[in-house]
């Protein structure tokens, strides 16, 4: 399988998954100004529970001990 995941450790997947759903709420919504309330609302959610999940992915990698320092350019700038 050849996908955009590809690749990636777990963390850098849950990362991205994140990432990418808020983005693509965010574009929805500003590509379609019209949509009915109920449906702005629901993507307005998406925004705000997939931030608060990085938040918290976030919090938890700050309590994880740090990785060896010439080790940590690959380990948190792997693109």
């Amino acid at each position: 399988m050849n996908d955009a995941h590809s690749g990636l450790s777990p963390f850098e997947q849950e990362w991205r998954t994140r990432v990418t759903a808020i983005t693509a709420a965010a574009e929805i919504l500003r590509d379609y100004r019209c949509l009915p309330e109920a449906e702005r609302n629901r993507f307005i959610a998406v925004i705000i529970e997939e931030s608060d999940r990085l938040s918290r992915i976030f919090e938890q990698c700050r309590q994880l001990p740090a990785p060896c320092p010439h080790h940590a350019s690959t380990v948190f700038l792997h693109s």
